[in-house]
């Protein structure tokens, strides 16, 4: 490849490393998490949704879904209620909810606290952290480390 490519995160996944192949390799993409597997629960997410088997693969926000439910649960039983606006406020008071991903916590406004963002890179079909990676960007190139 001739240049550098740099996508956000929705080009994080299996499908586009299957579909593009060899092509992918020093694609570079940032996403709002670390890799799956170095996130508090991910290596437990990981092997729950392979038992399972479900038909398609969580890719990159399976477990951000995940977790997005297991708040809006665990507000509706603290509210006591499905009213929206006694979740509503619940959710903006949430603290700590332990999922996934870490700990969630959100502010007034009901936007997350969380501060993850991580750089990958596509090599050999898979999505890795840049500072694991083989690859590396050296004069505008990309070359194996």
């Amino acid at each position: 490849m001739d240049c550098l490519m740099f996508f956000d995160s929705g080009i994080i996944s299996d499908t586009f490393n299957k579909i593009a192949a060899p092509a992918a390799d020093g694609i570079i993409a940032f996403n709002i998490e670390k890799p799956l597997a170095e996130l508090p629960g991910g290596k437990k997410f990981m092997e729950d949704y392979t038992k399972a088997k479900f038909a398609a693969p969580y890719e990159n926000y399976g477990h951000f879904g995940y977790d997005a439910v297991g708040v809006i649960m665990d507000d509706v039983n603290r509210a006591k209620s499905t009213d929206r606006a006694k979740v509503i406020d619940v959710l903006r008071a949430t603290k700590g909810y332990h999922g996934v991903i870490g700990e969630t916590t959100f502010d007034e406004k009901g936007q997350t606290q969380n501060k993850l963002i991580t750089a990958f890179i596509s090599e050999d079909g898979k999505w890795l952290s840049y500072e694991k990676a083989d690859l590396q960007i050296v004069d505008k190139k990309i070359v194996k480390k």
